[in-house]
């Protein structure tokens, strides 16, 4: 089953390189059109679309900057361990669902299967941090129990 949580490590890890290359994507198209802008008689306008432009840059920038956290924390667990509770680096199989403690990155299909990345301060990843096998708890009114753990 680690091979398993392997697969899944390198899946959010993949999903995390898309995300980021769209975003580079998206400041590279937006640096080309600041290139190629020719300032015409309407001054303003010109100047109105080229501040717009910028704040989209900083708002991909600051989103690349927080990707780029996320893939380093990523980068940081060993998926090849094993654990007895819940915690950072966990792959927690419930009655409910599947969930990987690692990054906010939300769902990942592998082998047609769902998991969910969670960050240890999402209200479900709390839920399951020193969780154990066969342990039970209450979620938006829903009973979870832990059948595996990795």
């Amino acid at each position: 089953m680690n091979a398993l949580k392997e697969r899944l490590h390198q899946a959010c890890l993949q999903q995390l390189q898309q995300r980021l290359d769209g975003l580079q994507q998206r400041l590279d198209d937006l640096q080309q059109s600041l290139t190629q802008a020719t300032k015409s008689s309407a001054g303003d306008k010109y100047e109105t679309s080229r501040a717009m432009v910028h704040l989209e840059q900083e708002k991909l920038l600051r989103q690349r900057a927080q990707l780029q956290q996320q893939q380093q924390r990523l980068h940081q667990l060993d998926p090849t361990r094993t654990h007895q509770k819940a915690q950072l680096g966990s792959l927690i199989c419930t009655n409910k669902g599947n969930y990987y403690l690692s990054i906010a990155l939300g769902k990942v299909v592998l082998e047609q299967e769902n998991y969910y990345a969670l960050s240890l301060a999402a209200p479900l990843g709390k839920q399951l941090l020193h969780k154990q096998v066969g342990e039970r708890f209450q979620f938006n009114q829903q009973t979870f129990e832990v059948e595996a753990l990795f």
